[in-house]
């Protein structure tokens, strides 16, 4: 009877942990992108890591933070979008290394080029 328990609780925990897995990634594919014109509402607050980690737990704890390459390629892709008429940026802080900051910047700059605010 005890083995049994055990099994369960095993079972149980791993049932749990693919609900949340799931919910985690159901949830970073949510886009909400207007149909009609509007602005790029971008909040910065924290760093943009390099790489993702894909680990189980990384998943669970921390979602699928955006790494800088996909904030570059957003951006760029927002530049040429026609839904996409402006930018507003939030800035609270942004704990990273020159080289990221100049990516970022750039690929302001290159958004700024297409004439959008």
């Amino acid at each position: 009877m005890k083995r049994f328990w055990i099994v369960f609780g095993v079972i149980a925990c791993l049932a749990v942990a693919a609900v949340l897995i799931s919910g985690q990634l159901l949830r970073s594919l949510e886009v909400a992108v207007p149909d009609v014109g509007g602005v790029l509402h971008w909040q910065v607050a924290g760093a943009y890591p390099e790489e993702r980690s894909d680990s189980a737990l990384a998943l669970i704890t921390s979602g699928r933070p955006l790494v800088t390459r996909e904030v570059v390629e957003a951006l760029r892709r927002a530049a040429t979008d026609s839904r996409i008429n402006g930018l507003f940026m939030e800035i609270d802080y942004l704990p990273t290394d020159w080289a990221q900051v100049e990516e970022l910047r750039d690929a302001v700059a290159d958004f700024s080029v297409s004439g959008k605010p």
